[in-house]
């Protein structure tokens, strides 16, 4: 089916300024508010940022360096990727900020910890992005003893964080925030409003500094049409684009409607998935020359598969929905969320989905080429099998660098003993050999679970990835850090960002490309969790 969102003109822009993106960061994994596991036909549900215990090698350390090493140094020249926060084709910023020329991700450094709320507390539903002049603003849903949806926003010239502000209308339970910047530094913020199934936006304008109306963008809402797992990408023209699930008559399926942010209105949404089984997790990006291209994990029989759509710019359509791999090993039908999905600044997009095998998921990964119009052939990015129970696999992010390379981060099980906790691993695919490296262990403590992993990456190829880890003799869940350094071709050792005391989690993570990442968390304070933030400049 072709599903049109509404007119749009083509418009011809250089190949750096079509490259930006400013969608943020999104809940890891498609946080829903529909339960995959119980949908029918569904199987089973994997929050991204679970526990879902694995095992460390810690003897395999080297083989992240190795594995990550190999995608270092193919080049292309161009802007960057679309995946989290601004792309690399934006300008670099004044005021001091570490550029390509001071270093970037590889000589920024991060900020003592700020409390965003001294109040409302934190939850794992929080998301954060970077408009094109280096502020940011991060959302969230409270704990479940306050209501709303609450944000604050960053400053790049003042180097401060506002007061928290409730965006959503007083009485609203809004849950599954998702933010998105423009090219103009205007913000979207979509969430689910629970008490009535109601897909709420709020538009934040630049200009003005002042909040439009809350909006709806889904359709005939009703109790029994539950929604969730939302995504934003932000056409060239400044129009984001919100994706979600939507269940009807016991079916999930993928839905898309476009925001006319000029008259701050929606238009009707259309559903882009294909009718073979419920659908889940959507993700969206945009592409080098406008076009929107989407991915999901949809449900057919007693296997869960990989599917895309394309949105294009010129003709304002969606095409048909498309399988993106085949494999055929899977029997219980279960579906994952720990998907992810990137796109660089030659036209391509990466996305990476596990895959059921056997008794365990794989993760697997493909790339979409602008060229062509097609996806390559998909293929297991790691063959791990030593855990025969599944899913081993979660909390998966995806990231382009300036050089057509990319970056895959995912939590996973590898000890088969009775202590199984969770690693960070890590893959590159190499732009100049055309194929993804080995996948190599990213943190080497294996007395600990390590979990919801973020990665960004910045105009010079450099990357940082996030998680989230109890430290090593201590009692207490850090946030680290490890970099990669590309003009070294290497990563950095494992670091702790956030110094104060108190259990912290949940990481996510946005970045302008000039060298600016903005992050932010829950962390226990004085027996309370609230969120948290700090920014790497």
């Amino acid at each position: 089916m072709r599903q049109q969102l509404g007119r749009q003109t083509a418009i011809l822009v250089p190949a750096l300024l079509v490259a930006l993106a400013c969608s943020g960061t999104t809940t890891v994994g498609g946080a829903s508010g529909t339960d995959a596991g119980s949908d029918a036909g569904a199987g089973s549900e994997t929050d991204a940022g679970a526990d879902a215990g694995a095992g460390a090698d810690a003897g395999a350390d080297a083989g992240a360096d190795a594995g990550a090493d190999a995608g270092a140094d193919a080049g292309a020249d161009a802007g960057a990727d679309a995946g989290a926060g601004v792309d690399a084709g934006a300008p670099p910023l004044d005021g001091g900020l570490p550029g390509v020329v001071d270093g970037g991700f590889a000589a920024c450094v991060w900020s003592q910890p700020v409390v965003l709320s001294t109040a409302l507390g934190a939850s794992t539903e929080q998301a954060v992005a970077v408009d094109p002049f280096g502020n940011a603003m991060a959302v969230r849903r409270p704990n479940a003893t306050f209501q709303g949806v609450w944000m604050n926003r960053y400053s790049f010239d003042t180097d401060r964080w506002d007061d928290a502000g409730m965006i959503s209308d007083a009485g609203e339970n809004g849950v599954n925030p998702t933010v998105a910047f423009d090219l103009q530094g205007n913000a979207l913020v979509i969430w689910e409003e629970t008490a009535s199934n109601e897909g709420h936006a709020r538009q934040f304008i630049s200009s003005a500094s002042a909040w439009g109306p809350v909006t709806r963008f889904n359709p005939s809402p009703s109790p029994s049409k539950p929604i969730g797992a939302f995504d934003l990408a932000v056409l060239v023209q400044g129009d984001p684009v919100a994706l979600w699930e939507e269940a009807f008559s016991g079916v999930n399926s993928v839905w898309a409607n476009r925001f006319r942010a000029d008259a701050g209105i929606w238009d009707d949404a259309g559903v882009i998935s294909q009718d073979a089984g419920s659908a889940f997790f959507p993700r969206v990006t945009r592409l080098a020359n406008g076009d929107l291209v989407a991915i999901w994990m949809q449900v057919e029989g007693a296997r869960c598969n990989a599917w895309s759509n394309r949105f294009d710019t010129v003709t304002g359509l969606w095409n048909d929905a498309g399988l993106i791999e085949n494999d055929s090993t899977a029997t219980s039908g279960s579906c994952v969320g720990s998907i992810g999905l990137s796109a660089d600044a030659l036209g391509n997009a990466f996305a990476v989905f596990p895959l059921e095998s056997g008794t365990r998921f794989d993760f697997w990964a493909n790339r979409y080429r602008g060229s062509t119009g097609l996806w390559e052939t998909a293929a297991a990015i790691e063959t791990d099998d030593l855990i025969a129970s599944f899913p081993q696999v979660g909390a998966a992010a995806v990231e382009a660098d300036l050089f057509g390379n990319a970056f895959a981060v995912w939590q996973q099980k590898t000890d088969a003993g009775t202590t199984v906790k969770n690693s960070i691993f890590v893959n590159l695919y190499d732009f100049g050999a055309g194929r993804w490296g080995d996948a190599g262990l990213l943190e080497s403590d294996d007395g600990f679970d390590a979990v919801g992993p973020q990665v960004v990456t910045d105009q010079a190829g450099n990357a940082i990835v996030l998680w989230s880890q109890k430290a090593t003799g201590g009692t207490q869940t850090k946030i680290f850090e490890r970099r990669f350094i590309r003009s070294l071709g290497s990563w950095t050792s494992a670091a702790v960002v956030d110094s104060d005391a108190g259990n912290s989690t949940v990481p996510r993570l946005a970045r302008h490309p000039s060298g600016l990442a903005v992050a932010v968390w829950q962390q226990l304070v004085s027996g309370q969790f609230h969120a948290v933030a700090a920014v790497c400049r």
